[in-house]
């Protein structure tokens, strides 16, 4: 879904499993979604949109959610 007008929320997560079954998930629900698998994707996410929530990894590869920036 890519509606403006509705919730877009980031999901951040290096499983990519995981952030399909979400993706779909919160479609379903009328959700508009991004997928990022590591800081630097969320980083260009967050340039290019308004993300109105994002679900985070805490325990991300090279980047641990904790620390994220």
């Amino acid at each position: 879904m890519s509606d403006d007008l509705s919730e877009h929320i980031l999901i951040v997560d290096d499983d990519v499993q995981l952030r399909r079954m979400l993706r779909r998930f919160l479609e379903d629900e009328g959700f508009s979604v991004s997928e990022a698998a590591d800081a630097e994707g969320t980083h260009r996410t967050l340039n290019s949109r308004k993300v109105d929530l994002i679900t985070l990894d805490l325990g991300l590869g090279r980047a641990d959610g904790v620390d994220f920036r």
